[in-house]
This record gives structure tokens, C-alpha cells and sequence, in this order.
């Protein structure tokens, strides 16, 4: 009976550890904040330009927030917001800045496929 509980122990402690080591979960306010962050600094956004596209950013991360409390991980549903997403922000940037936009997704793209597509 003991060594059963000194495993059942040893195996929350060990779950709990592994959770730990992943990434942090953000919540939508702070996931927009550095998405935007990144494109500002990528495209170089005014003012103006850096609050539409951090409103875009934190609708999509309260709808993708949504999508994962209802259903998990939802590969279709996450490319449609995505796209999505890069839809509406290309309606706020200039010509030359779609363009530097398209290489920062191409970069994350490529990125992503480089760690393991997480």
C-alpha cells in the first residue's frame, strides 16, 4: 500500500513538472500585445495602423481561446481564424507593407516547420 502511494506521488509530481516545462499560457490581451509587437516591428506600423492590427490580433486570440475550451486542438478551425486574421490585417497596411507582412508570415511559417510544428 505505501509504495503505491509513493508511486501515485512520484507520478502527480512528475505530470505536474512536465506541465510546468511547456510553454506559458498567455492570456488574449498579452498574445495580441506581442503578435502586434513583432508585426510592428516587422512592417513598421504608425500609430494608428498598431491599434487596428492589436484589435484584429486580440479578437483572434479571444476566438482561438474559445476554440480550445470547446474543442481542444482544432487544426481546421485555427486556419480559418488565421487566415482570417491575415485577411483583415492586409486591409490596414500599405502595398510595401503586405509585402514585408508576407515575408514575416513566411518566416513563422518556416520557423514553426523548423521546431516541430507546434
Amino acid at each position: 500500500m505505501r509504495k503505491a502511494f509513493i508511486f501515485m506521488a512520484i507520478a502527480v509530481f512528475a505530470t505536474a513538472t512536465l506541465n510546468a516545462q511547456g510553454r506559458p499560457q498567455m492570456n488574449p490581451q498579452d498574445m495580441a500585445k506581442r503578435q502586434t509587437e513583432a508585426i510592428k516591428e516587422k512592417v513598421n506600423l504608425n500609430e494608428d495602423q498598431y491599434k487596428k492590427v492589436f484589435e484584429i490580433n486580440l479578437k483572434t486570440s479571444e476566438e482561438l481561446g474559445k476554440v480550445m475550451r470547446e474543442g481542444g486542438r482544432n487544426s481546421d478551425a485555427y486556419s480559418k481564424l488565421n487566415n482570417k486574421k491575415d485577411s483583415l490585417i492586409k486591409t490596414v497596411l500599405t502595398p510595401d507593407q503586405i509585402k514585408l507582412y508576407d515575408e514575416y508570415l513566411k518566416e513563422r511559417r518556416e520557423a514553426r516547420q523548423a521546431r516541430g510544428n507546434r
